[in-house]
C-alpha cells in the first residue's frame, strides 16, 4: 500500500511540474513576443537618423524627378504643402506613409505613391544597430504663378 502511495505521490508531483514547465513556456513566449512587439516600434530618438542614399539633396532631386502634379490641381492652381509620416525599416524599406497634413487629395496621394515607391534607405540606428525609424517629410507643390 506504501508504494502504490508513493507512486501516486510521485504521479502528482510528475504532473505538477508538467504543469508548472507548460505555464513557464507560455510565459517566456508570451515574453518574448512582447519583446519582439516593442522592437517593431518604430524609434523617434536614435544616435543615426535614416537617410536617402546620397543625403537630402538627392532625395529632393528625386521628388521632382518622380512627382507629376495632378492636372485638375495644376489648372486650379492648388499648392501647399503634404507633410508625410513614414517608417524607415532597420533594413531601409520605407513603410506606413500617411499624410499628417493634407492640401488635396489627389495631391496627398501623388506624394504618398512616390515616397514609398522611393529607393531604399540607409536605415537609422541605435547603438550602433539598425532600427525602425519614425520620420517626417515635407513635400511641397507649387503650381506656379
Amino acid at each position: 500500500m506504501k508504494i502504490k502511495q508513493t507512486i501516486l505521490n510521485l504521479f502528482s508531483v510528475c504532473r505538477l511540474a508538467g504543469v508548472l514547465m507548460i505555464v513557464l513556456s507560455f510565459s517566456m513566449l508570451s515574453t518574448k513576443a512582447q519583446q519582439k512587439k516593442q522592437a517593431a516600434i518604430p524609434y523617434e530618438q536614435v544616435d543615426q537618423k535614416p537617410a536617402f542614399p546620397g543625403g537630402y539633396q538627392a532625395l529632393y532631386q528625386y521628388l521632382a524627378k518622380e512627382l507629376k502634379y495632378p492636372e485638375a490641381d495644376r489648372k486650379a492652381r492648388t499648392s501647399g504643402k503634404v507633410v508625410l509620416s513614414f517608417v524607415v525599416d532597420e533594413a531601409g524599406k520605407v513603410r506606413d506613409v500617411e499624410v499628417v497634413k493634407s492640401v488635396s487629395k489627389a495631391l496627398d496621394a501623388e506624394a504618398v505613391r512616390v515616397l514609398a515607391a522611393s529607393p531604399q534607405w540607409n536605415p537609422g540606428k541605435l547603438n550602433n544597430e539598425p532600427i525602425s525609424v519614425s520620420y517626417q517629410l515635407p513635400v511641397t507643390f507649387n503650381a506656379g504663378s
